[in-house]
């Protein structure tokens, strides 16, 4: 007698109307008790039925969007609140970009585009990094993806698919898509601490991050500036990643989304490396610099080879980027100069506040930025003596001080409980009174 089952959670269905009962399961067997027929006589038969279990990615909904969702019950409550949590920046879409993508849906440029973006588009992006960086690359090395996580997400996907692939290596602190991907993709996270420097800024470990690096790693990722350590990479340091990767066949991923957000010096870029394009992708997006966090649209560049098998990547899960936000983004690049400038002199202005007054505020270490639009500021240990950790710690300032400062649990786990992320996209009688509350809450925390 032939039959089917089809498992479900209490009974497995037979065709023929017939019913199987479990009599025993773990998350691995069923014990099942068949009912049969043979001849008109009726008789059972036991079986061990094996499944194998359906493994879940140990994946959280994304950290700062989950602490976003309590600051926003915060926010309805109190009219004097401060967001310092904020990834965006605090200026408008400069609206020539609006001007531009109203005029692209006139043109009727609400279909399909292809996979790899607009030629136009990419060909601005190629001048885009010539004025940004110096640097020459081809239309053909250009990938347009919707925001830069597509871009990130895609590298994991290829690095993965292409080679056995163990762990990825990166740093802590850490964005924190970086090691939710590789859950995702089930492999081990490899984290070299970064080091604290003297003057409270952080530091790569460079020798570590390479010894990192072996016959098992199929990725490295970095991010410059960094989101939320504050620092930039080095040329060498940069030479030195490239080569361990180059000796092993890695695929190193540079995140430079806030390249434009440099405080002091020039960025240093990948595409500085001589011989990036064996193993780098570069990152960037529309976001941060133009403020079209919503417009979702970023890119990467790496050899056209790569950019050809993500290409085929991309057209399998989002076909391509929305067509009138490329057109649009074009108008960005004609404008780049001007919003660079101002920027700079914004964001420049926030920085050395936000040095100044950590170095003045009782309960906090000082901080030193070099990049970016983040301070991952350290509490002092008498503060911490006072809470179990930055969680804590965060929650007590929304409640005594109404301010939102990310906890560093979600970017590290060798600094996490001592350390929060505070966004310098905020005026800077905002950035003077939030320290204000910090300072005054902390002496309440000190004194009790």
């Amino acid at each position: 007698m032939s039959f089917s089952l089809i498992f479900s959670r209490t009974s497995i269905s037979i065709p023929g109307s017939l019913k199987v009962r479990a009599l025993y399961s773990t998350n691995t067997a069923f014990i099942v008790l068949i009912p049969t027929y043979f001849k008109n006589q009726s008789s059972q038969i036991f079986l061990e039925c094996t499944v194998e279990p359906m493994v879940v990615p140990d994946l959280k909904l994304e950290s700062t969007v989950t602490y976003a969702a309590k600051v926003k019950q915060y926010k309805k409550i109190y009219r004097d609140f401060i967001d310092l949590t904020l990834g965006e920046p605090d200026f408008k879409t400069p609206q020539p970009i609006i001007d531009a993508l109203n005029d692209a849906l006139k043109k009727g440029y609400t279909g399909y585009a292809p996979a790899q973006g607009y030629e136009e588009l990419r060909k601005a992006i190629v001048q885009l990094e010539e004025k940004r960086l110096g640097v020459t690359v081809d239309a053909s090395q250009v990938l347009v993806t919707p925001g830069a996580k597509a871009a990130i997400f895609l590298a994991f996907l290829l690095a993965t698919l292409s080679r056995k692939c163990r762990n990825i290596v990166t740093t802590d602190p850490y964005y924190y898509q970086y090691v939710n991907l590789a859950r995702m993709f089930g492999l081990q996270i490899r984290l070299s601490k970064l080091a604290v420097t003297s003057d409270g800024g952080f530091k790569l470990d460079v020798g570590d991050f390479v010894e990192k690096i072996d016959e098992q790693t199929c990725l490295a990722i970095v991010n410059t500036p960094h989101n939320p350590a504050a620092l930039k990479i080095r040329l060498s340091e940069f030479e030195e990643i490239i080569d361990r990767a180059k000796k092993y066949n890695v695929l190193v991923v540079s995140d430079e989304v806030y390249a434009d957000y440099v405080f002091d010096g020039k960025h240093i870029s990948i595409l500085h490396v001589s011989g990036w394009e064996d193993v780098g992708i570069y990152v960037n997006s529309f976001s941060k610099t133009f403020a079209m966090t919503g417009w979702r649209l970023g890119y990467l560049i790496a050899n056209s080879k790569l950019v050809s098998l993500l290409k085929s990547l991309a057209a399998n899960i989002y076909t391509s980027p929305t067509s009138f936000v490329q057109i649009a983004a074009i108008k960005a690049v004609e404008i780049y100069d001007d919003v660079r400038r101002m920027i700079l002199t914004i964001f420049h202005e926030r920085k050395n506040l936000v040095e100044e007054l950590s170095r003045q505020t009782l309960g906090l270490k000082p901080v030193r930025l070099e990049g970016g639009m983040f301070a991952f500021i350290t509490l002092s240990r008498e503060v911490l003596d006072k809470v179990d950790n930055s969680n804590e710690y965060a929650d007590y300032l929304l409640r005594k001080a109404h301010i939102a400062l990310t906890p560093g649990t979600i970017f590290s786990k060798a600094y996490g409980k001592q350390a929060l992320r505070l966004s310098l996209a905020v005026h800077t009688n905002v950035i003077k009174e939030a320290f204000r509350r910090i300072e005054e809450a902390n002496r309440v925390l000190l004194n009790s």
